[in-house]
């Protein structure tokens, strides 16, 4: 996988092989909204609710990338937390193969997803000071703890961290 961007050589090989699905929607290439989409039940005469929005959400990526400064394609929006993190599941995680270390208490929908996505949930404890009693080979952490909100050890833990391969 030469040459691949590290987000592409982690996509689960069968999520990469599907074909995108393409409506007429996306096939239209013409001037904004002056097609009705009768494969999308559409309805043609306009209401201001005749229209599904854009599945692919352009216009508020183009809005979001410009208020960050980076590209559209780095940009994943959803409907809520949940959703993103099925996809993110779904997508990277090999079912029956793959594991996530989550740090309770955390939020519950962790265990839920990897249920329901067949990937193993370890469960690592925390010390009275919220920090990780168990320092794992490989480990996805984020800056602050959720719900707990509270920032990891700064040095002190890092280097206790530095010989695994840490994913932020």
């Amino acid at each position: 996988m030469e040459g691949k961007r590290l987000i592409d050589q982690l996509v689960r090989p069968a999520i990469r092989e599907l074909k995108p699905y393409s409506s007429a929607r996306d096939e239209f290439t013409g001037p904004g909204n002056t097609m009705i989409f009768l494969d999308a039940n559409e309805n043609p005469f306009e209401s201001g609710v005749n229209r599904y929005p854009d599945p692919h959400q352009r216009t508020l990526k183009e809005r979001f990338a410009t208020l960050r400064d980076v590209n559209t394609d780095q940009l994943l929006l959803g409907n809520g937390s949940d959703e993103v993190l099925d996809l993110l599941f779904r997508v990277f995680c090999e079912p029956y193969r793959d594991r996530v270390i989550t740090l309770p208490p955390t939020y519950g929908m962790y265990r839920v997803l990897a249920g329901v996505n067949a990937v193993e949930n370890l469960e690592i404890p925390l010390s009275k000071d919220f920090q990780p009693v168990i320092v794992p080979r490989s480990f996805f952490c984020v800056l602050r703890t959720t719900p707990q909100g509270i920032p990891w050890q700064g040095r002190r833990s890092w280097n206790s961290w530095r010989s695994s391969r840490v994913w932020l």
